[in-house]
């Protein structure tokens, strides 16, 4: 019972707080506090150096730098007989590997994401590639990354637009895609400039 008024609490603050939200000017002042990593990159070249060789760097990426050898080689079927992933978890539609334009995860487990045709955001895909056991299990995760799972995972995150009334129609911005050096550190644009 506790767990529950805590859960409801907590989504009674969001939606107060998400229902202030919009698309003024405060927004786009908000927008240019971050510089992004590269930028920072240029004055703590070893501390960026460290950080991109990190897994904070590589949380977000293409297929095309990040798909997993081993889950491409199985993405049909692994070696135990669990198929690969082949459905968005939004909308339940039929989706392959050619669908997917983000990766998510590198080292222990890696999920895959493909357009949500109905916000123009990511949905997850049906499963998740374990590393370790070099399995396909399934993922459940229903909501648009952009609106979910990025609100943490992402550096310079930021709503741009949402109505109460549409809740789905929300968007979003952020200045990485990645756990950033902003993302601990703070927006640097003030540091840079100094």
């Amino acid at each position: 019972m506790r767990v529950h008024r805590l859960a409801v609490g907590l989504a009674a603050a969001a939606v107060m707080a998400l229902s202030g939200c919009t698309t003024d000017s405060k927004v786009a002042s908000v927008a240019s506090e971050f510089v992004g990593s590269e930028k920072c990159g240029t004055c703590h070249a070893a501390e960026f150096k460290t950080w991109q060789d990190s897994y904070h760097a590589k949380m977000v990426r293409t297929p095309q730098e990040a798909l997993l050898k081993d889950a491409l080689d199985n993405w049909a079927k692994d070696s135990k007989g669990n198929a690969g992933p082949t459905k968005g978890n939004i909308d339940g539609k039929a989706y392959a590997l050619a669908d997917v334009q983000l990766v998510v995860g590198s080292k222990w487990k890696q999920r895959y994401l493909v357009k949500n045709p109905a916000t123009g955001n990511h949905q997850f895909m049906d499963k998740q590639w374990n590393r370790y056991s070099k399995a396909w299990e399934g993922y459940g995760q229903k909501n648009d990354w952009e609106t979910q799972c990025s609100t943490c995972h992402a550096t310079g995150y930021r709503i741009t637009s949402y109505d109460p009334k549409n809740p789905a129609a929300m968007k979003v911005a952020m200045s990485e895609k990645n756990t950033g050096c902003e993302a601990c550190h703070g927006p640097g644009a003030k540091h840079a400039a100094s």
